[in-house]
């Protein structure tokens, strides 16, 4: 458990909680004076991905930019039609990445280029048969695989995990007041860093074979409440 210090300003009086100290505070040893309580609070929550996204690369090397470049056609189109006739969704597959080279700086005559390409899809329990589609119909690269989640189940996770965050510093003013003889009265101010996600998730190779984990959703809060 975070953490707090408690302070009373002007009462010198240090109360201390179960693994957890806070901050009261007055302005004076007025009793008309406001009192307030400052803590925090954490939730996460664990969650299925609903969302791949495969970062997948045509690769082509050649003796003219113009036969390397014909590759790179070719290969992208045949990638492009095959993960659409899967179900992938044309403005899902986005060009990342688009370099052509010379490879043998010293005989000029050697040519390097790749095709990269960003796809997204909800069918994640195939993604590993993406995977294999793409490499069999023009790609021959795979450049990572990331689990991820939709931006609407993004959005109400990271409201869930804020309402968690804040009841969780809401219990521990509520034990801060109550150890000083207090009662919260209210709520002066809430605040929150960026939530946090971290995604997870293996890839092994063969046929291939992609499991992935599962999605932490992190939000971290700063509660300032009064109290009497």
């Amino acid at each position: 458990m975070t953490k707090k210090l408690l302070s009373v300003l002007g009462l010198a009086v240090l109360v201390a909680t179960a693994g957890c100290l806070g901050g009261v505070q007055a302005a004076s040893s007025d009793d008309t004076t406001t009192k307030t309580i400052d803590v925090s609070g954490s939730e996460t929550i664990y969650a299925t991905p609903d969302q791949v996204v495969l970062h997948i690369a045509v690769e082509a090397t050649g003796d003219s930019a113009s036969d390397v470049r014909d590759q790179l056609d070719a290969g992208a189109a045949d990638l492009t039609s095959s993960l659409e006739s899967q179900g992938v969704a044309s403005e899902d597959i986005v060009k990342s990445r688009y370099d052509l080279a010379v490879r043998d700086r010293e005989s000029g005559e050697t040519y390097r280029g790749v095709h990269a390409f960003r796809v997204t899809s909800d069918d994640v329990e195939n993604a590993g048969f993406l995977v294999d589609v793409a490499l069999s119909n023009g790609a021959n690269r795979v450049d990572g695989v990331q689990f991820t989640l939709s931006e609407e189940t993004r959005a109400d996770l990271h409201r869930q995990a804020l309402a968690a965050a804040v009841a969780d510093a809401r219990g521990d003013a509520d034990a801060l007041a109550d150890a000083a003889n207090l009662s919260v009265t209210g709520v002066q101010a809430v605040s929150t860093s960026d939530v946090n996600y971290v995604y997870s998730g293996s890839v092994s190779t063969a046929s291939t074979e992609i499991r992935e984990s599962s999605v932490a959703v992190t939000a971290t809060v700063s509660v300032t409440v009064t109290a009497a």
